[in-house]
């Protein structure tokens, strides 16, 4: 989600810390990040493949690591992003055959270790929409749906961003947050569409707006929800000390 600035949101966030918390504001020229660790020291994690191949080799993970599947149907997926700024790192991948400089569908990723750690994750998705309301000209959002899965707290949402400002783009989104234990990790799969009008009196009636011809509505609404299950089912964090089939292989 590059135009969901999260620095604007951790900022919010910070509002709301106990007082003696100490954080750092780090400049990295295009991006702000808020940290609790000095600009300096290299707090990033390692490299995102080099983490899920070394934890996927021993039975016992020194630290928990998020688990992302392939999406269904993109073939060899392209990762068009891997940034580690402090402890913020962001990754994106789009389907095999579209252009990192044109594409239509996009999976973030976000690794977010300086919020709080007692933050749920049903109030870190509901804080996401003020972010979505300024960055866009016009926007719904659907109501957050909040779970538990294997004893970690999730929760999902969905998002319709009518003109992401700057840009002749409108922006549908379903994202799902997961509340580990080292940090809040964000994954969405967006779909990149021309501008709408988002007054429509319904959810549906705003799809049927967006994609007008029948044949285009049947294919998002099979896109959404492969996009539900896989959501559910292929992406998940594994603590320390799992041993289940799923995080150890």
């Amino acid at each position: 989600m590059k135009f969901l600035r999260l620095y604007f949101f951790i900022l919010s966030l910070l509002l709301t810390t106990p007082a003696m918390a100490s954080f750092y504001q780090c400049d990295f020229g295009d991006k702000v990040v808020f940290s609790s660790q000095p600009c300096d020291l290299d707090v990033a994690e390692p490299s995102y493949e080099q983490e899920r191949k070394k934890t996927q080799k021993r039975k016992d993970a020194s630290r928990e690591y998020l688990t992302v599947g392939v999406f269904p149907g993109w073939g060899s997926w392209q990762k068009i992003k891997d940034e580690r700024l402090g402890s913020f790192r962001e990754i994106e991948h789009i389907p095999e055959g579209q252009s990192q400089f044109n594409y239509s569908d996009l999976l973030n990723e976000q690794w977010l270790t300086a919020l709080p750690k007692s933050m749920p994750a049903e109030r870190f998705a509901t804080s996401l929409k003020d972010i979505v309301n300024s960055v866009c000209d016009g926007s719904v959002n659907e109501p957050i749906y909040a779970d538990t899965e294997y004893n970690i707290g999730v929760a999902y949402g969905k998002y319709y961003c009518g003109r992401r400002r700057g840009t002749e783009q409108g922006v549908i989104a379903y994202f799902k947050a997961i509340r580990g234990k080292e940090a809040i990790y964000l994954i969405t799969r967006e779909w990149r569409v021309a501008p709408f009008d988002v007054t429509a009196i319904s959810i549906e009636r705003l799809k049927q707006d967006i994609f007008t011809d029948r044949q285009s509505l049947h294919e998002f609404e099979s896109a959404a929800r492969q996009t539900e299950l896989y959501l559910k089912q292929q992406t998940f964090v594994c603590p320390i000390g799992d041993f289940s089939k799923r995080c150890r292989g």
